[in-house]
C-alpha cells in the first residue's frame, strides 16, 4: 500500500523526533509517502512558551528533570481545542487515514479522529521506542489498549523485535575507529555525562562531547573535541520548504581559531552527530530509546549512565542482558578497558544484521487496523544471551 503515512511526533526531546525522521526516510525509500506532524503545533501558547525554560532547567539539574517525570499528565489538557479541531478537519479533507504515533501524548487527538470517522478504517498505531512504558503512555493507562501497539522490544521489553536503522551503511569495524568516547545527554542534555568526561580523560581516553550551549564547548585539546547542537532550534520548526530536518550541529573550526577560544567559528558538519557515533569507541549516555537505536544501527557499544525514569532503566537492563552495553560505573571499575567494548561491537553488528526493519514490518503488517488490541506483527528476533562475554573478569 502506497497510501501516505502521517507520522505523529513530538519535540519534547529528540528521542521521539529523530526516530520519526528516520522512519519517514525509510518509508519514502520504499515508495511510501510520509510526512511528520508535531504535537507542539497543537499546544496552547502558554504551554509552548514554557518549553525552552523547561529544557534549560532539565539541562542544568538532572534531579529536576527526574522529579518532573512524576508530574506527567494527560496531554489533552495542554492542547488548544481550536487547533485540534482544525487539524482533524484538515486530515479528513485531505483523506488521510494512516496515523502512526511515536509518543502516547497523541492519544487524545487520535481518539477524536476515530470518533469523528467511525465508518472509515483508520490505520492508527503507536510505535513503542522503549522497553517499558514512558510517561506519555503510562498517564493514559488502559486507554492505550484501544489501538495497536508496535513494540521494538516485544510485549515484555525483553527481546529485539525490530529496529530502525539510521541508514543501510555497514558499521565501521572496531579496529578502524577513531576510538573517542562520544558523550551526550540526549536531545536536552540531561544526565551525568559531564561527570563521565572527567573520569574518561583521567583514564587516558579521548572524548567527543556534545554541547548544548556555546560556553560549554571550551578550547579543543588533543584528548577532547566537541560539537554544538543549536540551542535556538526547535524540532517543531520547519525549513524554508516546510520540511522537518535534522537538528543543526556544528563543530569549532581550528582553521579559523583566533587567540580567544570563543572566537573560533562554528562550522556545520556533514553527517552531523551520526558520523561521530559511527566512529566512536562507545556512546556514554543515559539509555534513551533513540540512543539504543543509534547504538544498534552503528554497532557502537553503550556505556550506560544513570537512567531518566523507569523506562530508561528497562532499556538499560535490556541492553546489558543482550550484551550490547554495560553500566559505566562497572566498566570504570574494571579499569576502562577497550576489550569488552570490542566484543559488544561484534554482538551489535550481528544483531543489526538479524533484526527486522521496523519500516518493513509495519508495511507488511496487513490491512489497516480497526480499534482493537494488537500485539504487533512479525516474529521477534531471538538473540543469544551475552553470558560472561559482556562481563569480563
Amino acid at each position: 500500500m502506497n497510501e501516505e503515512v502521517t507520522l505523529l511526533s513530538s519535540g519534547n526531546s529528540l528521542g521521539v523526533y529523530m526516530p520519526a525522521l528516520r522512519l519517514r526516510n525509510r518509508l519514502r525509500a520504499r515508495g511510501v509517502p510520509a510526512r511528520i506532524e508535531m504535537l507542539e503545533t497543537l499546544y496552547d501558547d502558554a504551554t509552548r512558551a514554557r518549553i525552552p525554560r523547561t529544557r534549560e532547567a532539565f539541562h542544568d539539574r538532572f534531579d529536576v528533570a527526574r522529579a518532573a517525570l512524576r508530574l506527567a499528565r494527560d496531554s489533552g489538557r495542554s492542547l488548544e481545542e481550536a487547533r485540534v479541531r482544525e487539524t482533524l478537519a484538515r486530515w479528513q479533507a485531505e483523506g488521510r487515514r494512516r496515523f502512526w504515533a511515536l509518543t502516547g501524548f497523541w492519544l487524545p487527538v487520535l481518539e477524536q479522529a476515530a470518533a469523528m470517522r467511525p465508518e472509515e478504517r483508520l490505520d492508527i498505531r503507536f510505535i513503542r521506542l522503549d522497553a517499558a512504558d514512558t510517561p506519555s503512555y503510562a498517564v493514559f493507562g488502559g486507554r492505550m489498549a484501544a489501538f495497536p501497539q508496535e513494540r521494538l522490544y516485544g510485549e515484555l521489553g525483553d527481546e529485539l523485535a525490530a529496529t530502525l536503522p539510521v541508514d543501510d551503511a555497514e558499521p565501521i569495524p572496531y579496529a578502524r575507529r577513531d576510538l573517542r568516547f562520544l558523550l551526550h545527554g540526549g536531545g536536552w542534555g540531561i544526565g551525568t555525562y559531564r561527570e563521565a568526561e572527567e573520569e574518561l580523560r583521567r583514564a587516558g581516553h579521548a572524548v567527543h562531547l556534545i554541547a548544548y550551549r556555546e560556553q560549554e564547548l571550551g578550547p579543543p585539546e588533543p584528548d577532547r573535541s566537541c560539537g554544538l547542537l543549536d540551542p535556538d532550534w526547535s524540532p517543531w520548526e520547519t525549513d524554508a520548504e516546510g520540511r522537518h530536518v535534522e537538528p543543526p550541529y556544528a563543530e569549532p573550526s581550528l582553521a579559523g581559531r583566533s587567540v580567544a577560544a570563543d572566537a573560533m567559528p562554528l562550522v556545520p558538519v556533514a553527517g552531523g552527530i551520526w558520523r561521530r557515533i559511527r566512529e566512536a569507541a562507545a556512546i556514554v549516555s543515559k539509555p534513551g530509546g533513540a540512543t539504543l537505536l543509534d547504538s544498534l544501527s552503528a554497532a557502537t557499544p553503550l556505556l550506560l549512565l544513570a537512567p531518566y525514569g523507569e523506562h530508561e532503566q528497562a532499556n538499560a537492563r535490556l541492553w546489558e542482558r543482550l550484551g550490547f552495553g554495560m553500566a559505566f560505573e562497572r566498566w570504570s571499575a574494571l579499569g576502562c578497558p577497550l576489550e569488552p567494548l570490542a566484543a559488544m561491537h561484534e554482538r551489535l553488528a550481528q544483531a543489526r544484521r538479524l533484526a527486522p526493519d521496523l519500516a518493513e514490518r509495519l508495511l507488511k503488517g496487513g490491512e489497516p487496523h480497526e480499534l482493537r488490541r494488537h500485539r504487533g506483527a512479525g516474529t521477534p528476533t531471538k538473540l543469544p544471551q551475552a553470558g560472561t562475554a559482556a562481563r569480563p573478569k
